[in-house]
This record gives C-alpha cells, structure tokens and sequence, in this order.
C-alpha cells in the first residue's frame, strides 16, 4: 500500500474473528424463537395441546441458543487469518491459498447478498499441490465454486472495503 512517497506493507499475519452480523442474525433467531415459546406458553391456550411444555422447552431452546451464539462470538474464535504466505479462510476447510495462485481480488453480487470473491489462477493447479483431505474440504466448500472462492460481507469482524484493500495489498506485496 502506498502513501504519499513511501510504501508501507501489510503486517506479517492478520487474523480476524466473526463481524457483528453473525451476532445479529444470531440473536434474531434466538429471539424469534423465544418468541414463538412465549406465545405457546401463555396466549395459545386450548388451540395448542400441551402448550406449556412446548413453550417451556421453546424459550429454553433460544436461550441456550441465544449463549451458544454469544459464546463463540466472545470466544476468540479465528475465521480468516492472512499471512505472508496466503489466506486461510475458515468455511473453505484447513487448505491455506497461497498468494501467487490468486489472480484478482474483486467484490461481487446483489444488494443483499454481496461477497468478495478471490479467483485463482490455476485452480487445477492449487488442488494437485493441496493434500487429500484440505483438497476435499475446499471443492466441497458451499464458498466455493472454483476458480472462485467467496468471502460473504460482514461474516468478518472487519468491514468490507478495509477487508478487501487489505487483501490487495497481500495481493500486490506477493508479486
């Protein structure tokens, strides 16, 4: 990345945990659940055959739900890590993408559902080198569709066009 006169390079490692709007939708879900506990617990009354126990288990469901989400968004959980050597994105599986298989980093999709997309080079190529198994884990991903791989807006706790600036800078430093 470059400044003025001098350039300055991206730090050796990066690592990012879950952006807000995994927590969001998180809590969403456990609240619309709660919800339909509460209103089975109290308003449905005779319409809903053992309403009671149905609320009961519903709204205790979206609070262990609710925890659950809380937990492992405080947890310290890592789901992109970016390094000299390439980028490591959780849902693609354990396979690190090194930098010189990627050909251009770019943002894609509609308004609701935008994604930043790393297009490899030589796909084929990449698969060979990887192991079996990390091999098996990033075809099967449901964020791949080789040559491209897809980062979803706000599933990283940074926002998108820094995200996406910084990935060009590893991009650019790997050249």
């Amino acid at each position: 990345m470059k400044t003025g006169t001098e350039t300055i390079e991206p730090p050796d490692s990066r690592e990012f945990g879950p952006g807000l709007g995994k927590l969001r939708n998180g809590f969403v879900i456990a609240s619309l659940i709660i919800a339909i506990g509460l209103w089975a617990l109290f308003l449905a009354g005779d319409s809903l055959p053992d309403g009671e126990a149905v609320g009961a288990a519903l709204v205790v469901g979206g609070l262990a739900f609710g925890l659950w989400i809380w937990r492992s968004f405080r947890g310290g959980r890592v789901l992109l890590r970016l390094s000299r050597d390439g980028i490591w994105f959780e849902p693609w599986g354990d396979a690190i993408i090194p930098w010189p298989a990627v050909s251009r980093i770019y943002a894609r999709g509609g308004r609701l559902r935008r994604f930043l997309c790393i297009e490899l080079a030589d796909s084929a190529a990449l698969l060979s080198a990887l192991p079996a198994e990390e091999r098996k884990n990033l075809e099967h991903s449901t964020l791949t569709r080789l040559p491209l791989l897809f980062i979803p807006y706000g599933t990283v706790e940074v926002p998108p066009a820094e995200l996406g600036t910084l990935l060009q800078d590893y991009l650019e430093m790997s050249r």
